[in-house]
């Protein structure tokens, strides 16, 4: 066979108390002292290093602001949070979507691979459906436009489910792609073993402490005997 794609996406409507979201955009940076908010009243004698790890947290104001492709050089966290409900550390409630920096499109046509996940406001009457049966799953032919203006199934022009409109106390819609390019290899034949790829939803600062602690242990029996005792999971979930 030939070199080829696999490629899924997906529409994920995170409504987090209520509709009235924001999308929190976390920024890891490395950097002087000087830089870091909240340095400037320490003490002058402190000894601590010139330069530290520090996070910029703010919240998005346009959907513009949210077309993502993932920079492991720029490490940055996307999350879905209520505007005004916080958690009892001060905290904006929500979830992150974790995205594996997967492949974007090499192809010069618009497509939903052109980013890794697009922050939108939901479009309730244009918006029910990424692909259909007809188009086969192209992911290079949406029945939905990317962003302003794009080109749809019939080569006609449509406004965009990005364009532009702001994402502040919105139902907030987010668009995840994920795949990769298949290279073909000898093991391929006669099956091509299991191939995955995947995203995940993780509770960031949704509660007020890990909600597992209040899961009991899980212990497995066989034949009537206590085999093992499994300890409470994580709250996290990948799709």
């Amino acid at each position: 066979a030939n070199v080829h794609a696999h490629f899924a996406a997906f529409k994920v409507d995170l409504d987090i108390l209520g509709q009235k979201n924001c999308v929190e955009k976390t920024e890891v940076k490395y950097g002087p002292r000087a830089d870091i908010p909240g340095t400037e009243n320490d003490n002058p004698n402190l000894h601590v290093p010139e330069k530290n790890m520090y996070i910029n947290r703010v919240f998005v104001d346009t959907e513009d602001e949210a077309l993502v492709k993932v920079n492991n050089q720029a490490p940055v966290q996307w999350k879905v949070a209520s505007c005004s409900e916080k958690n009892t550390w001060g905290y904006h409630r929500g979830y992150d979507i974790l995205h594996p920096n997967t492949p974007l499109a090499i192809s010069d046509e618009p497509s939903f691979n052109d980013y890794h996940m697009i922050f939108a406001k939901r479009k309730e009457d244009t918006e029910e459906y990424l692909t259909t049966p007809v188009d086969f799953l192209s992911i290079n032919e949406p029945v939905l436009s990317v962003t302003n203006i794009d080109r749809t199934v019939d080569g006609s022009e449509a406004q965009g489910i990005s364009n532009g409109e702001s994402l502040k106390e919105t139902d907030v819609v987010t668009w995840i792609s994920v795949g990769f390019y298949h290279v073909p290899r000898v093991e391929d034949n006669p099956v091509t073993n299991i191939v995955e790829s995947h995203f995940r939803l993780q509770p960031s600062n949704y509660f007020d402490e890990n909600p597992s602690i209040d899961l009991g242990q899980t212990d497995r029996y066989r034949n009537g005997k206590k085999q093992e005792s499994t300890p409470a999971a994580g709250c996290s979930v990948e799709l």
